[in-house]
Protein backbone atom coordinates (compact mmCIF):
# COMPACT_ATOMS: atom_id res chain seq x y z
CA UNK A 1 0.00 0.00 0.00
CA UNK A 2 3.08 2.50 0.62
CA UNK A 3 4.12 1.54 -2.73
CA UNK A 4 1.47 2.23 -4.40
CA UNK A 5 0.57 5.41 -2.77
CA UNK A 6 4.09 6.80 -3.30
CA UNK A 7 3.89 5.73 -7.57
CA UNK A 8 0.55 7.31 -7.61
CA UNK A 9 1.96 10.62 -5.50
CA UNK A 10 5.24 10.79 -7.46
CA UNK A 11 3.81 10.15 -11.01
CA UNK A 12 0.99 12.87 -10.25
CA UNK A 13 3.92 15.31 -9.17
CA UNK A 14 5.79 14.73 -12.53
CA UNK A 15 2.45 15.09 -14.75
CA UNK A 16 1.69 18.43 -12.91
CA UNK A 17 5.06 19.83 -14.10
CA UNK A 18 4.80 18.87 -17.32
CA UNK A 19 1.22 20.02 -17.38
CA UNK A 20 2.31 23.43 -16.05
CA UNK A 21 5.56 24.39 -17.22
CA UNK A 22 6.94 24.97 -20.59
CA UNK A 23 9.63 22.30 -21.46
CA UNK A 24 12.60 24.34 -20.65
CA UNK A 25 11.72 24.81 -17.31
CA UNK A 26 11.57 20.87 -16.90
CA UNK A 27 14.81 20.64 -16.05
CA UNK A 28 14.59 22.88 -13.19
CA UNK A 29 11.00 22.18 -12.16
CA UNK A 30 11.69 18.16 -11.98
CA UNK A 31 14.72 18.81 -9.98
CA UNK A 32 12.90 21.21 -7.45
CA UNK A 33 10.59 18.50 -7.15
CA UNK A 34 12.60 15.37 -6.76
CA UNK A 35 14.81 17.95 -4.10
CA UNK A 36 11.81 18.72 -2.04
CA UNK A 37 11.09 14.85 -1.87
CA UNK A 38 14.56 14.33 -0.84
CA UNK A 39 14.14 15.89 2.04
CA UNK A 40 12.05 12.68 3.73
CA UNK A 41 15.34 11.13 2.61
CA UNK A 42 17.36 12.88 5.05
CA UNK A 43 14.40 12.17 7.90
CA UNK A 44 15.59 9.00 7.11
CA UNK A 45 18.89 9.56 8.94
CA UNK A 46 19.45 11.67 12.29
CA UNK A 47 16.09 12.69 13.05
CA UNK A 48 14.65 9.61 12.71
CA UNK A 49 17.60 8.12 14.99
CA UNK A 50 16.22 11.05 17.47
CA UNK A 51 12.77 11.14 17.60
CA UNK A 52 13.35 6.74 18.11
CA UNK A 53 14.73 8.25 21.45
CA UNK A 54 11.53 9.76 22.30
CA UNK A 55 8.45 7.12 20.48
CA UNK A 56 8.05 4.59 18.56
CA UNK A 57 7.96 3.27 14.83
CA UNK A 58 3.80 3.03 14.94
CA UNK A 59 3.69 6.60 16.44
CA UNK A 60 6.12 7.78 14.19
CA UNK A 61 4.28 6.66 10.90
CA UNK A 62 0.85 7.89 12.56
CA UNK A 63 2.24 11.54 12.50
CA UNK A 64 3.65 11.10 9.27
CA UNK A 65 -0.32 10.12 7.88
CA UNK A 66 -1.74 12.96 9.70
CA UNK A 67 0.91 14.87 7.78
CA UNK A 68 0.19 13.50 4.11
CA UNK A 69 -3.50 14.02 5.35
CA UNK A 70 -2.87 17.28 5.84
CA UNK A 71 -1.06 17.89 2.51
CA UNK A 72 -3.66 16.03 0.58
CA UNK A 73 -6.17 18.72 1.84
CA UNK A 74 -4.56 21.51 0.72
CA UNK A 75 -4.01 20.23 -2.38
CA UNK A 76 -8.16 20.01 -2.52
CA UNK A 77 -8.22 22.92 -1.18
CA UNK A 78 -5.56 25.52 -2.73
CA UNK A 79 -4.52 23.82 -5.99
CA UNK A 80 -6.16 24.91 -9.17
CA UNK A 81 -7.04 22.05 -11.66
CA UNK A 82 -5.38 22.42 -15.16
CA UNK A 83 -7.98 22.36 -18.21
CA UNK A 84 -6.06 20.73 -20.51
CA UNK A 85 -7.16 19.56 -24.16
CA UNK A 86 -6.02 15.59 -24.72
CA UNK A 87 -7.52 13.88 -27.34
CA UNK A 88 -10.27 11.32 -26.34
CA UNK A 89 -8.88 7.85 -26.64
CA UNK A 90 -9.89 4.78 -26.18
CA UNK A 91 -8.26 1.87 -23.73
CA UNK A 92 -6.99 0.00 -26.47
CA UNK A 93 -5.35 3.21 -28.23
CA UNK A 94 -4.16 4.09 -24.85
CA UNK A 95 -2.25 0.65 -24.74
CA UNK A 96 -0.92 0.97 -28.31
CA UNK A 97 0.66 4.01 -27.14
CA UNK A 98 2.25 2.65 -24.46
CA UNK A 99 3.27 -0.22 -26.77
CA UNK A 100 5.22 2.50 -29.05
CA UNK A 101 6.68 4.13 -26.18
CA UNK A 102 8.55 0.76 -24.97
CA UNK A 103 8.99 0.18 -28.38
CA UNK A 104 10.67 3.42 -29.52
CA UNK A 105 14.35 2.93 -29.78
CA UNK A 106 15.27 6.54 -28.20
CA UNK A 107 13.84 5.29 -24.91
CA UNK A 108 15.87 2.17 -24.80
CA UNK A 109 18.78 4.14 -25.82
CA UNK A 110 17.90 6.21 -22.39
CA UNK A 111 16.41 3.71 -20.16
CA UNK A 112 19.25 1.28 -19.49
CA UNK A 113 21.59 3.75 -17.90
CA UNK A 114 19.21 5.86 -15.72
CA UNK A 115 17.91 2.45 -14.44
CA UNK A 116 20.90 1.23 -13.56
CA UNK A 117 22.36 4.72 -12.27
CA UNK A 118 19.02 5.53 -10.28
CA UNK A 119 18.32 1.94 -8.79
CA UNK A 120 21.80 1.52 -7.55
CA UNK A 121 21.35 5.45 -6.20
CA UNK A 122 17.82 4.88 -4.49
CA UNK A 123 18.35 1.19 -3.55
CA UNK A 124 21.83 2.20 -1.79
CA UNK A 125 20.40 4.93 -0.12
CA UNK A 126 17.63 3.78 1.18
CA UNK A 127 18.84 0.52 2.65
CA UNK A 128 22.56 -0.44 1.89
CA UNK A 129 24.95 3.00 2.53
CA UNK A 130 24.09 1.96 6.72
CA UNK A 131 25.22 -1.62 6.70
CA UNK A 132 28.40 -0.21 4.22
CA UNK A 133 29.48 2.49 6.84
CA UNK A 134 29.16 0.33 9.51
CA UNK A 135 31.03 -2.90 8.10
CA UNK A 136 33.21 -1.42 5.56
CA UNK A 137 33.93 1.94 6.97
CA UNK A 138 33.61 1.06 10.60
CA UNK A 139 31.51 3.60 11.83
CA UNK A 140 29.19 3.56 15.01
CA UNK A 141 25.16 3.62 14.07
CA UNK A 142 25.21 6.80 15.10
CA UNK A 143 27.99 8.34 12.50
CA UNK A 144 26.81 6.42 9.71
CA UNK A 145 22.99 7.83 10.51
CA UNK A 146 24.86 11.34 9.96
CA UNK A 147 26.25 9.89 6.81
CA UNK A 148 23.02 9.11 5.45
CA UNK A 149 21.15 12.23 6.36
CA UNK A 150 24.33 13.89 4.24
CA UNK A 151 23.76 11.90 1.26
CA UNK A 152 19.76 13.56 1.74
CA UNK A 153 21.48 16.99 2.02
CA UNK A 154 23.30 16.59 -0.88
CA UNK A 155 21.09 14.86 -3.00
CA UNK A 156 18.68 17.65 -2.59
CA UNK A 157 21.50 20.36 -3.37
CA UNK A 158 22.15 18.27 -6.78
CA UNK A 159 18.34 17.52 -7.48
CA UNK A 160 17.70 21.50 -7.82
CA UNK A 161 21.55 22.38 -9.19
CA UNK A 162 22.09 20.21 -11.88
CA UNK A 163 18.21 21.10 -12.83
CA UNK A 164 19.33 25.11 -13.19
CA UNK A 165 22.88 24.33 -14.76
CA UNK A 166 20.86 21.69 -17.36
CA UNK A 167 18.91 24.78 -18.08
CA UNK A 168 21.45 26.90 -18.94
CA UNK A 169 23.92 24.52 -20.40
CA UNK A 170 21.15 23.80 -23.10
CA UNK A 171 20.27 27.75 -23.38
CA UNK A 172 24.97 27.45 -24.57
CA UNK A 173 23.66 24.66 -26.80
CA UNK A 174 24.95 21.55 -24.96
CA UNK A 175 21.87 19.26 -24.58
CA UNK A 176 20.26 17.70 -21.66
CA UNK A 177 21.40 14.03 -22.91
CA UNK A 178 25.23 15.30 -22.21
CA UNK A 179 24.54 16.93 -19.07
CA UNK A 180 22.19 13.55 -17.68
CA UNK A 181 24.93 11.63 -18.87
CA UNK A 182 28.22 13.41 -17.56
CA UNK A 183 26.38 13.77 -14.12
CA UNK A 184 25.75 9.84 -14.12
CA UNK A 185 29.32 9.04 -15.07
CA UNK A 186 30.32 11.86 -12.46
CA UNK A 187 28.05 9.46 -10.43
CA UNK A 188 30.28 6.12 -10.97
CA UNK A 189 33.18 7.86 -10.38
CA UNK A 190 32.31 9.19 -6.84
CA UNK A 191 31.13 5.14 -6.18
CA UNK A 192 34.65 4.18 -7.22
CA UNK A 193 36.33 6.81 -5.22
CA UNK A 194 33.99 5.36 -2.27
CA UNK A 195 35.33 1.68 -3.01
CA UNK A 196 39.07 2.30 -3.42
CA UNK A 197 38.60 4.08 -0.19
CA UNK A 198 40.83 6.92 -1.69
CA UNK A 199 42.39 9.59 1.43
CA UNK A 200 39.47 12.50 1.40
CA UNK A 201 37.23 13.32 4.10
CA UNK A 202 34.15 10.22 4.43
CA UNK A 203 31.71 13.44 4.41
CA UNK A 204 33.25 14.68 1.14
CA UNK A 205 33.02 11.17 -0.96
CA UNK A 206 29.50 10.76 0.59
CA UNK A 207 28.73 14.06 -0.31
CA UNK A 208 29.27 13.35 -3.76
CA UNK A 209 27.83 10.43 -3.78
CA UNK A 210 24.34 12.40 -2.80
CA UNK A 211 25.51 15.26 -5.01
CA UNK A 212 25.28 13.56 -8.67
CA UNK A 213 23.04 10.45 -7.49
CA UNK A 214 20.11 12.69 -9.02
CA UNK A 215 21.57 13.08 -12.70
CA UNK A 216 19.47 10.42 -13.85
CA UNK A 217 15.96 12.52 -13.34
CA UNK A 218 17.49 15.43 -16.02
CA UNK A 219 15.94 12.56 -18.23
CA UNK A 220 12.56 12.90 -17.70
CA UNK A 221 13.15 16.15 -19.35
CA UNK A 222 14.81 14.90 -22.22
CA UNK A 223 12.39 12.18 -23.28
CA UNK A 224 8.75 14.17 -22.62
CA UNK A 225 9.86 16.42 -25.62
CA UNK A 226 10.49 13.50 -27.68
CA UNK A 227 6.91 11.89 -27.91
CA UNK A 228 3.59 14.04 -28.45
CA UNK A 229 2.25 16.53 -25.20
CA UNK A 230 -0.48 13.90 -23.96
CA UNK A 231 2.26 11.22 -23.72
CA UNK A 232 3.78 12.59 -21.33
CA UNK A 233 2.44 11.58 -18.14
CA UNK A 234 3.13 7.88 -19.64
CA UNK A 235 6.65 7.95 -20.97
CA UNK A 236 6.86 9.62 -17.14
CA UNK A 237 5.74 6.45 -15.71
CA UNK A 238 7.70 4.38 -17.99
CA UNK A 239 10.80 5.33 -16.86
CA UNK A 240 9.51 5.29 -13.33
CA UNK A 241 8.82 1.85 -14.11
CA UNK A 242 12.65 1.50 -14.82
CA UNK A 243 14.16 3.39 -11.97
CA UNK A 244 12.61 1.37 -9.11
CA UNK A 245 12.71 -1.70 -11.04
CA UNK A 246 16.78 -1.35 -10.98
CA UNK A 247 16.26 -0.28 -7.26
CA UNK A 248 14.55 -3.36 -6.15
CA UNK A 249 17.26 -5.42 -7.96
CA UNK A 250 19.97 -3.71 -6.39
CA UNK A 251 18.00 -4.09 -3.13
CA UNK A 252 17.21 -7.43 -3.35
CA UNK A 253 20.39 -8.62 -5.33
CA UNK A 254 22.60 -7.01 -2.73
CA UNK A 255 21.32 -8.47 -0.04
CA UNK A 256 21.67 -12.16 -2.18
CA UNK A 257 25.28 -11.29 -2.67
CA UNK A 258 26.20 -10.28 0.89
CA UNK A 259 24.69 -13.29 2.45
CA UNK A 260 27.03 -15.30 0.19
CA UNK A 261 29.44 -14.65 2.13
CA UNK A 262 30.30 -15.91 5.58
CA UNK A 263 29.45 -12.91 8.51
CA UNK A 264 29.05 -12.86 12.35
CA UNK A 265 28.59 -9.95 14.73
CA UNK A 266 25.37 -8.75 13.26
CA UNK A 267 27.65 -7.35 10.05
CA UNK A 268 28.70 -8.49 6.60
CA UNK A 269 32.05 -9.28 4.99
CA UNK A 270 33.73 -6.59 3.91
CA UNK A 271 34.28 -8.51 0.33
CA UNK A 272 30.79 -8.95 0.21
CA UNK A 273 30.18 -5.33 -0.13
CA UNK A 274 33.31 -4.54 -2.63
CA UNK A 275 31.78 -6.95 -4.24
CA UNK A 276 28.30 -6.05 -4.63
CA UNK A 277 29.38 -2.16 -5.45
CA UNK A 278 32.13 -3.70 -7.90
CA UNK A 279 29.09 -5.63 -10.03
CA UNK A 280 26.76 -2.58 -9.92
CA UNK A 281 30.06 -0.28 -11.49
CA UNK A 282 30.25 -3.37 -14.18
CA UNK A 283 26.10 -3.05 -15.20
CA UNK A 284 26.62 0.91 -14.52
CA UNK A 285 29.62 1.21 -17.16
CA UNK A 286 27.91 -1.17 -19.95
CA UNK A 287 24.47 1.00 -19.48
CA UNK A 288 26.81 3.86 -19.81
CA UNK A 289 28.75 2.99 -22.81
CA UNK A 290 25.00 2.03 -24.82
CA UNK A 291 23.49 5.35 -23.47
CA UNK A 292 26.37 6.98 -25.79
CA UNK A 293 25.75 6.02 -29.00
CA UNK A 294 24.82 8.47 -31.82
CA UNK A 295 21.50 9.73 -31.18
CA UNK A 296 21.10 10.61 -35.33
CA UNK A 297 17.59 9.39 -36.38
CA UNK A 298 16.54 7.97 -32.73
CA UNK A 299 14.02 11.04 -32.64
CA UNK A 300 12.73 11.23 -35.47
CA UNK A 301 11.65 7.88 -35.05
CA UNK A 302 10.06 7.89 -31.37
CA UNK A 303 8.45 11.08 -32.74
CA UNK A 304 6.73 10.17 -35.97
CA UNK A 305 6.17 6.34 -35.26
CA UNK A 306 5.21 6.12 -31.51
CA UNK A 307 3.18 2.97 -32.00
Amino acid sequence: MLGIGTSACLMAGLKAVVAWNPHDHLPVMNGAMYAIGGLGAVATGTPIAWALGLTTWRMLFVVVAALILLVVLALFALVPEKNEQHPKSTLRAQLHDIGGIFRSAIFWRTAPFVMASQGVFLGVQGLWAGPYLQDVSRLPAVASANIVALIGLAMVLGAVGSGWLARRLQQRGISLHITAGAGMFLFMLAQLLILLDVALPMWMLWSMYGLFGTSGILTYAALVREFPAHLAGRVSTGLTLAIFAGAFVVQYGFGLLLNTWPHAGGGYAVVAHQVSWAISLGVQLVAGVWFCRPLRGLTARAVSQPA
